[in-house]
Parts: structure tokens; sequence; C-alpha cells
């Protein structure tokens, strides 16, 4: 029997054709996600964009991307809420100013100051 079809309902704002089985695939391979809101956030960025998915062919795949994406989001906020006293921003917002202060560190060292001389 041919797995179901996932589809995006662009009248409701919703998936249909997600299995039980698909979500519980889903949250093990991504224990860290909230994937109720994440299908949310997924449904109203399809809901948002519709010229970029009037060609989708694989709602599943954009899914698991979608899905895999969130997680590494997920786990670059964890660090930066870690790192900072005080967000500055939205999440994403602080998680890129982390990735360019990292990269920043790594290509331009801090210069060694010379010992003073007593």
């Amino acid at each position: 029997m041919p797995a179901k079809k996932v589809d995006y309902d662009a009248d409701n704002v919703a998936w249909v054709g997600i299995t039980d089985k698909d979500l519980q695939r889903w949250q093990l391979a991504y224990p860290d996600v909230d994937l109720q809101g994440e299908l949310r956030c997924a449904a109203n960025w399809a809901d948002a964009n519709p010229a970029r998915c009037g060609k989708m062919r694989n709602w599943k795949r954009f899914l698991v991307n979608w899905l895999k994406n969130s997680g590494k989001l997920y786990h670059v906020n964890r660090c930066v809420k870690r790192e900072t006293q005080g967000n500055t921003g939205t999440a994403r917002q602080d998680a890129a100013q982390t990735r360019r202060n990292t990269k920043t560190d790594k290509e331009y060292p801090e210069p060694e100051r010379p010992v003073p001389r007593i």
C-alpha cells in the first residue's frame, strides 16, 4: 500500500495527509522541536508565499526540511541564550549575531599585546 500523500490545503491553511506514523517518526528525529508549532509555522509560510508554493510537488520533503532547519535553529538559539545576558532582538537575530561573532573571531584574532617593561 503506497504512503498517503501529504498536501497543503490553502483554504484552511492546514496540512492534509499527515499520519500519526509521520508525526511519531518526526518526533523521534527532531525531539527538541515543537512539532505542532512548526507545522503551523510552515502552513503560515506556505499561505504567505503562494507563488513559491504553486509548483510544490513533494510537501512531505518540504516539511522534513522545515523541521530539520528549525531543529538547527533551536540548538543555535539555545546556545545564544546561554551566552548572552539578555537577548538583543529576536532569536533569529541573536543566532545570526553569534555566527557573525564566531566568524569574526576566527578571521581576525585578537592581536597579542606586548608585555610592558618595568
